[in-house]
This record gives structure tokens, C-alpha cells and sequence, in this order.
């Protein structure tokens, strides 16, 4: 595996000096489950928000007011020239972020070397796109799989350990305007993602299952005729129906099992 170190963009490390930092763990894997994703270690950034209620928020207390200017940067590593909005998922010592050249990196977290990268092959306007910033803003992760939705409309399962493709589903077609742009999470053993669109036909919220791609279900986004709501739509055509759910992923609530998407 190869990577060019060609661009002004770096993704920067910024730790104290004296901490001491566990070693990556790259040589054997543990299982992410559900009990894990609902309640993270404070080591870990597991999803986007870090936890299903989105707040962002880190435990970690070791940085702090009174010491936060002794950060000094331990490692930087060069990314591809294109814009970079992706949030990196952090585990067990292992980072997993989105590369602005359509492909998915995991890298040693205590030192930024490279331990694997997938690079997917794609059109050239949909490789554009994803170096001009039209891309996801996260992984996920689960049991022993890195979850990727691409460019080019697929729900992609990448093994943890090697980087190596188990299942891949299209969620759309290249070309019908719809575009990846949110993040998913996984919730009960099901990948839920959404996306930017143009259409009624991919304006949804779905769900795959996690170890085999299946899809679950799907939820449109625009409610078409004879759907609870649909009335609200007048005598607008269900095909010209248009909601598109293309920011943020949702969050979850574990205690009443409901997700929530704005």
C-alpha cells in the first residue's frame, strides 16, 4: 500500500508531551458491541458525536485549563490534495478516517504510521466530487467491521484488521443527484445511513444489517400519497416529493429504541 504525501492538508496529533499513550493495537482485534457503542470507554471515539445522544463530548480530563498550553505536536501525516470534513473514528489505539481521494485509512493512533488503506475506484466526476469535500463526514464501526458509505451510492463493510471489503450494497444510483454527505451509526446490529437527494426514490433513511448487508428497511423522508401525512403535499406528484436528510446522521435513544433525524 502506497501513500502520497503530496498536499497542504494534515491531519494533526496534539497530546501532552509527558503522557504516556498505550501502544496500538493492530495485531489482534475486539469485537465492538452494542453495549461498547451505548456506553464508549473514554479512550475510544467510536461514532461521529461519540455517543448516540450527539453531544461531542470527551470524559477525558487529563488536558485542562491550567495545562492546555503545554499541547505540542507529537505527529502530522500528509493527506491528498482535496477538502477534508470527516470526524476519524478512534479505537482500541487504531484511527479510521476518510481520505479525500475516495478511500478509507487506518493508521496507528500513538504515531500515524500506516497500518492499511482501501481505495475504491470510482467515475471521475464522482472522484471529483468526493476531492471538492461531497463525501461522509464519518465511519462506523461494529463487531469487527469498518462501515463506509462512498461516493458512488454504496454502502461499503471493510474488515477492521486488514482493510479488506466483506460486503458492499448500492443505496443509489452514480448519477441520480443523490450524494453520500451524512455519516452512519449502527444501532442494534443495523447500519442506518441517509444521503443528499434529489429524488423520492432515494430520499430515505434505511437500515442494513451490519454482518451481511441486507437491507432491513427503509423509511422515505418525503411522505408520498396515501402515506400518513401525505396530504400535506397537495397534489404534488410522489415521485417529485423531496426531503433530503443530507447533514448530520441521527442520534438514538437505547432506552425507548427510537432514532431521531433531522
Amino acid at each position: 500500500m502506497k501513500i502520497t504525501i503530496r498536499s497542504r492538508i494534515f491531519f494533526t496529533c496534539l497530546i501532552l508531551v509527558l503522557t504516556g499513550q498505550p501502544l496500538a493495537q493492530t495485531s489482534s482485534f475486539n469485537p465492538v458491541t452494542t453495549e461498547m457503542l451505548t456506553n464508549p470507554s473514554p479512550d475510544d471515539w467510536l461514532m461521529l458525536g461519540r455517543t448516540y445522544d450527539e453531544q461531542r463530548f470527551s470524559p477525558l480530563d487529563e488536558v485542562n485549563r491550567d495545562n492546555v498550553d503545554e499541547l505540542q505536536m507529537v505527529w502530522s501525516r500528509g493527506m491528498p490534495d482535496g477538502t477534508q470534513q470527516t470526524i476519524p473514528t478512534v479505537y482500541d489505539g487504531v484511527m479510521y478516517l476518510i481520505s479525500p481521494i475516495n478511500s478509507v485509512v487506518a493508521m496507528d493512533a500513538t504515531n500515524g504510521d500506516l497500518i492499511w488503506e482501501y481505495n475504491r475506484e470510482a467515475p471521475e466526476g464522482v472522484r471529483l466530487s468526493a476531492i471538492r469535500g461531497i463525501s461522509s463526514k464519518s465511519l462506523a464501526i461494529y463487531h469487527d467491521m469498518i462501515y463506509y458509505t462512498s461516493p458512488d451510492g454504496y454502502l461499503v463493510a471493510l474488515d477492521a484488521k486488514d482493510g479488506s471489503v466483506r460486503w458492499e450494497v448500492e443505496s443509489y444510483e452514480p448519477g441520480s443527484g443523490s450524494k453520500n454527505s451524512s455519516a452512519p451509526i449502527v444501532v442494534e446490529g443495523n447500519v442506518i445511513t441517509a444521503r443528499a437527494c434529489r429524488n423520492y426514490a432515494n430520499c430515505y433513511i434505511g437500515a442494513n444489517d451490519a454482518m451481511t448487508g441486507e437491507e432491513v428497511w427503509r423509511f422515505h423522508t418525503a411522505a408520498g400519497e396515501g402515506d400518513y401525512g401525505g396530504d400535506s403535499w397537495g397534489n404534488v406528484p410522489t415521485e417529485n416529493r423531496v426531503a433530503s436528510p443530507w447533514g448530520l446522521p441521527g442520534s438514538y435513544d437505547p432506552d425507548s429504541g427510537l432514532i431521531y433525524w433531522g
